[in-house]
């Protein structure tokens, strides 16, 4: 069944066993592909989305390197906040789905990382994923946000400073303490944008004559 609106329906997905926290909504897809991971990609795309599901001038699949193995992942923009994105990578004959409640992630090219820190409206949440043997597994969370009590003096107080509360894992943080925790976990002058973009019709192109 083809997917009807990335932005407001994904797909029922099968938490990964072992992981010390659960995936991103991180899926195995019960088929197997012969041909290796162009061909795994392509029938993914097709089965999920078809022909008519982008418009043609859409542009939001990207090839990217997060393992350190040569087989590339795939990245799924929804295009927007609600839809998030997904990243499928190939494994054990497999693809498997990884899906992200923002757009905008960054990543650490052959790193194994995936980090997810877009918000809007006075809300940021972070998230860090770690893509190892074929497992999306968040190694660390946080979030920054206006508080009730400081945005109710905002709105009163002109001259009253913005000020972001920090958590890290449910907990309390500075804002020092808060970026310690990320830098605890990865190096953020390594992380990196998907580079090309590409349509519904021209990833077929690529994925179908790979190689």
């Amino acid at each position: 069944m083809k997917r009807v609106n990335i932005g407001i329906a994904a797909l029922s997905v099968a938490l990964l066993t072992g992981c010390s926290e659960p995936a991103p909504e991180a899926a195995i897809e019960a088929s197997t592909d012969e041909h290796g991971w162009p061909s795994a990609y392509a029938e993914y795309i097709r089965t999920e989305y078809g022909d008519e599901y982008f418009r043609e001038d859409e542009m939001p699949f990207a090839l990217i390197y997060v393992d350190d193995n040569t087989e590339p992942e795939l990245l799924i923009d929804s295009g927007s906040e609600a839809g998030g994105e997904y990243i499928l990578t190939y494994y054990d004959g497999q693809v498997v789905e990884g899906h992200f409640s923002r757009i905008g992630s960054k990543y650490i090219q052959y790193g194994g990382l995936i980090y997810t820190d877009t918000g809007h409206q006075d809300y940021y949440p972070v998230e860090i994923t770690e893509l190892k043997d074929g497992r999306f597994t968040i190694i660390g969370s946080g979030v920054r946000y206006v508080s009730e009590d400081d945005w109710k003096k905002m709105t009163t107080d002109e001259n009253y400073p913005y000020i972001l509360t920090y958590e890290w894992e449910e907990q309390p943080v500075t804002e020092e303490e808060f970026n310690a925790h990320i830098a605890e976990l990865l190096d953020e002058s390594k992380l990196q944008y998907a580079e090309k973009y590409h349509s519904y019709a021209d990833m077929l192109e690529i994925l179908d004559n790979w190689g």
